[in-house]
């Protein structure tokens, strides 16, 4: 996620970190029924699923290998109670946009289920 802000276009943020944030969801909604029911027909059904989830990550792996990217450093002097003043900036933001706001009581409300 780091690496978001140098890899993706000018004015394309907001929708990469969307759907960013959509993969893990609908990722596990749709490999949930197929998990049980590949644990329930198949003998080896675990281990196929494991095989798979490898594969995927090796895909993945040799994908990230390819990008090509200049290390940019911050410079800028950190404060000692600096992340503080950042979660201050954060609410104030959320109270301007009230849209972004349910999303992250939502998302919230989702990770504890």
């Amino acid at each position: 996620m780091s690496m978001f802000p140098e890899v993706i276009e000018k004015g394309q943020h907001s929708r990469a970190y969307s759907s960013s944030s959509l993969i893990w969801p609908v990722s596990a909604a749709v490999m949930a029924p197929v998990a049980a029911f590949m644990i329930e027909n198949y003998e080896f059904g675990v281990a196929m699923l494991m095989a798979f989830n490898a594969a995927t990550f090796l895909v993945a792996a040799l994908m990230e290998t390819t990008i090509r990217l200049e290390e940019v450093l911050n410079k800028k002097h950190m404060k000692g109670f600096q992340f503080i003043e950042d979660l201050k900036e954060g609410f104030r933001y959320y109270k301007v946009e009230k849209g972004i706001l349910g999303i992250g009581i939502l998302f919230a409300a989702f990770s504890f289920v």
